[in-house]
């Protein structure tokens, strides 16, 4: 398996797509960029430049934006969508509910 093939740099591309996911997030959420900021102890601007991929982020601040916005960091990072993992129990009740309705 090769992997330097697989593997992406965190260019200002990169760091301008993450930047762009946070601030979505952050819009979905409610919360200005002056909130986020004052969450992570920064400015309003600053939360600004992350989001335009004009700054870098810390792994600090990264950790609580992740919290604070409701989303996973595969998501921020990579924009995967987690799908929710439902149990047995979750999709048999689905399925029933289902067929009481389409009958």
């Amino acid at each position: 398996m090769n992997l330097e093939n697989d593997v992406m740099h965190l260019d200002d591309n990169q760091r301008l797509n993450i930047g762009m996911r946070i601030q979505e997030q952050r819009m979905k959420c409610g919360m200005s960029g002056a909130t986020l900021g004052a969450y992570l102890g920064i400015s309003a601007n600053q939360v600004s430049r992350i989001e335009t991929g004009k700054a870098k982020c810390s792994l600090e601040h990264f950790f609580v934006i992740a919290q604070l916005l409701n989303c996973s960091a595969d998501y921020l990072l990579f924009g995967k969508i987690q799908m929710p993992v439902m149990s047995q129990m979750q999709v048999d009740l689905i399925e029933q509910l289902y067929q009481s309705i389409a009958n």
